[in-house]
């Protein structure tokens, strides 16, 4: 049952599955944090006209602003959204990108994509199947992530809207990085984003699991990890230039054996009570 204060929110306290020791997946929370506790703005948005969205920044990024349209034509929301003052990710923690959500009424969250930073300004323009939702943006360790993390930056609020509002008290599932170690940034080295994400989530397949439950995978995203970092060593350009695709590629494949790995795990450990209780 979803908690309709944040208060009472703390007071019951988060179901959390632990996962590994790198990260925790928190299902039905409410949306509260250290950053952050407040229920979310979502809106019902009409075929046709344009709304106008306003972001508000959290407490870990409060210079920070933006604006968002929506458009609902044909079944899809084309969404667009600008950004600007946002501190670069790796300074709230172990992460690397910015990833915009929609929010639907019941608490799932859908990855509409990367913001990349440009200074401190961003600009993603996307679209969703949804006609229902509100739209927060959330610091992440690689930009192929499937939950939203704790590291929540801004919130929508309305400014022109051709629709109705809803409150949604909480997330159907967040992620916890809070133990996952922290790359240093080094400027002078030159290593694309995309290295260090994969970096990230190779991390994270590990820590929760799939080297066990999902091998295969695994080891096909930490070759490509191993590839990229070869290429980034490279002394030939066109060698180095192939570096951020592959990175692309092994976050691509270890958020793959990430999720396949959580789900093969959840079945073995149900099989292994069964046979404990016989």
């Amino acid at each position: 049952m979803m908690i309709r204060t944040s208060l009472l929110i703390l007071a019951a306290g988060l179901l959390v599955v632990d996962m590994a020791a790198g990260q925790q997946v928190e299902k039905d929370v409410g949306v509260v944090s250290e950053e952050v506790a407040s229920q979310l703005q979502a809106f019902s948005y009409r075929e046709g006209p344009v709304s106008t969205l306003r972001f508000r920044g959290t407490p870990i990024a409060l210079a920070a602003d933006g604006s968002g349209k929506v458009e609902f034509q044909d079944g899809r929301s084309r969404v667009e959204v600008s950004v600007r003052k946002l501190p670069q990710p790796a300074t709230l923690g172990p992460y690397m990108t910015y990833v915009l959500w929609a929010v639907t009424i019941d608490g799932r969250a859908l990855n509409l994509g990367s913001i990349e930073l440009s200074g401190d300004r961003g600009v993603l323009k996307t679209s969703a199947p949804l006609s229902q939702f509100a739209l927060i943006v959330t610091a992440e360790p690689h930009f192929a992530v499937s939950a939203p993390s704790r590291g929540i930056v801004f919130v929508n609020l309305a400014d022109s809207i051709r629709g109705e509002m809803t409150m949604i008290a909480g997330l159907a599932e967040r992620m916890d990085y809070k133990a996952l170690k922290a790359q240093a940034i080094d400027p002078r080295a030159k290593i694309p984003s995309d290295l260090y994400q994969a970096r990230y989530a190779v991390q994270i397949a590990e820590l929760a699991g799939a080297p066990e439950f999902a091998a295969e995978r695994f080891t096909k995203a930490r070759d490509l990890l191993a590839t990229a970092e070869t290429a980034q060593a490279s002394k030939k350009y066109r060698e180095r230039e192939t570096a951020p695709r592959l990175a692309r590629e092994a976050v691509q494949a270890a958020e793959d054996a990430r999720r396949n790995g959580a789900e093969a795990r959840v079945v073995a450990e149900a099989r292994a009570k069964r046979e404990q209780a016989q």
